[in-house]
């Protein structure tokens, strides 16, 4: 970062070029791993059934990752589209109980038709 503002007088403004610089970057580096998650995500779901065993599998694989990557989080809420798989009462007290093993109330599970 300093090569970027190395140049520019010490001032308000340099500090505030190089929080904007900062904040660009982890903004860029956000989107690429949302690119390349959503990238890995469309091959996970061509390989397999999309049935409710799958689907709990990846919601259990993706509560692991943000119980990782988010250690306080300790309330979620989801939404799904409609499909049969998602939206029925075992699926959803499955997605409890995944969530409660990690330490996660799960608030409100919301369906939205396409």
């Amino acid at each position: 970062m300093e090569y970027l503002v190395g140049d520019v007088p010490p001032s308000d403004s340099k500090d505030e070029l190089e929080v904007d610089l900062l904040t660009a970057k982890v903004d860029i580096l956000s989107w690429m791993f949302h690119i390349i998650r959503g990238v890995q995500q469309d091959k996970i779901i061509d390989r397999c059934l999309q049935n409710m065993s799958s689907v709990l599998c990846i919601f259990e694989h993706v509560i692991d990752q943000i119980k990782q990557d988010l250690s306080d989080l300790t309330t979620l809420y989801i939404r799904s589209d409609n499909a049969g798989c998602y939206s029925g009462t075992a699926a959803i007290i499955s997605c409890q109980v995944i969530c409660a093993s990690a330490d996660i109330c799960l608030k409100r599970a919301d369906f939205s038709e396409p």
